[in-house]
């Protein structure tokens, strides 16, 4: 699937400014590139432009024609009153090919403004078409945008933020905020479009892992031995579900800190997911689910993860089950990488799961069953060496210690002595 990314302006074009010296044409233009690395792992990408060059509107539409892409996405940060903020979409209603384009730009439209506002915090303006209002005119009724409506293929120009809102502003001239920017178009695309991407990672479907694998990465890791123990459980509740068991052992790894713990939720609280109760207040100890045991506790995290797929629950749920199932969008999310935005406010959450975790867990080869043996074995050998340098050691200390007294014995003597010589 082919994207077209479209930075505006540029070169001669460079007169929408902040009032503090922020320029549209540079910071689309740094929202693309994030974007479009973003975007290349799962799609075809092209920008109109990757340099501060002069591109006429139509060779922007024209290139994308050409290229015959399935999407022209254009970014821009609006202008307008100082009071005027937030973000907004506009997208294909009735170009020069008529409204063929509609509904899916609409459809398009809606994903992208829903993990824009996420990712960013701005106002949500909503999506919304603009048409010309010239009766007589042969362009009456068609899109106002010339790269909306010249584009032979669904459209979108994102406003995300006004350049003209001091405070608004303030946030576009940093690059972190830019960052977030493109993730938010990003994870926006790639819900949109995640049934045609093969390089998605399912959450649905049979193990790719084997408990020993899980158990070998875990180790690799340095993860804590409850960690390493509670794997086989893992596997288990992913054949009972159909979910797949290492997709939730790596979430878990990356919430836990591989049953570490360390934060708010301790191993008490047996919660290998962080889940919160059903009216959480913050993030303290209370916030947060306790389950009955470890076990159990992978279970709640299963259930959870079914709410999110769509998917019946194993035995009665925990609260925040029903919470999420609440959510408009409970049931649709199947990827990994959806998770950013639902499970986490961070966009890049799933991504992480998979690019941080997963990755390396499918990549991890547990040694053959002879070699196991003999690490086993040396484990073994090296933990007894370790218990007699420790009884060693503990000898050592206690003959320390009698000699020091024995040692202060002597100076007590000698120190009479020297004293009675005196006298």
């Amino acid at each position: 699937m082919l994207i077209v990314l479209d930075p505006g302006h540029g070169g001669t074009s460079r007169a929408n400014v902040g009032p503090t010296g922020y320029v549209e044409a540079d910071g689309v233009l740094d929202i693309g590139l994030r974007l479009r690395d973003l975007l290349t792992p799962y799609f075809a990408v092209r920008m109109t432009r990757q340099a501060d060059i002069t591109v006429e509107l139509h060779d922007r539409t024209a290139m994308a024609n050409e290229l015959q892409a399935d999407l022209f996405v254009s970014l821009h940060t609006n202008g307008g009153p100082p009071e005027a903020r937030g973000a907004e979409i506009f997208y294909s209603r009735n170009g020069e090919w008529g409204d063929i384009f509609h509904k899916e730009a609409k459809r398009v439209a809606l994903h992208v403004q829903r993990e824009l506002v996420a990712a960013t915090g701005l106002f949500d303006r909503g999506i919304k078409t603009w048409l010309i209002n010239s009766p007589g005119s042969p362009l009456h009724g068609k899109d106002y945008l010339a790269v909306i409506r010249r584009a032979k293929m669904p459209s979108l120009l994102v406003e995300s933020g006004f350049h003209t809102n001091p405070q608004e502003e303030a946030l576009l001239k940093t690059p972190q905020f830019r960052q977030k920017i493109a993730q938010g178009i990003f994870l926006g695309l790639f819900v949109a479009y995640k049934d045609k991407l093969v390089n998605a990672t399912p959450i649905i479907g049979g193990p790719q892992a084997t408990a020993l694998q899980l158990q070998e990465w875990a180790r690799k890791r340095g993860a804590h031995q409850r960690f390493i123990d509670i794997a086989p459980v893992y596997m288990e509740y992913g054949l009972l579900t159909g979910i797949r068991p290492e997709v939730l052992y790596a979430q878990s790894g990356k919430e836990t800190a591989f049953g570490r713990f360390g934060g708010a939720v301790t191993p008490t609280h047996n919660n290998w997911a962080g889940i919160k109760v059903k009216n959480p207040k913050g993030d303290t100890p209370e916030d947060h689910e306790v389950f009955s045991s470890p076990a159990d506790g992978v279970r709640g995290h299963f259930n959870h993860i079914c709410a999110y797929v769509g998917l019946p629950p194993v035995g009665v749920p925990h609260d925040r089950y029903f919470v999420v199932k609440s959510l408009p969008w409970a049931g649709t999310v199947k990827m990994v990488e959806e998770l950013g935005g639902r499970w986490s406010p961070n966009p890049d959450y799933g991504f992480s799961i998979v690019r941080d975790y997963l990755t390396d867990l499918l990549a991890t080869e547990v040694p053959p069953a002879d070699e196991l043996t003999g690490l086993r074995a040396e484990v073994a050998r090296l933990k007894e060496q370790n218990s007699q340098l420790s009884a060693f050691l503990q000898q050592c200390q206690k003959e320390r210690a009698a000699f020091l007294a024995e040692a202060d014995d002597y100076r007590n003597q000698l120190q009479f002595i020297r004293s009675y010589i005196r006298i």
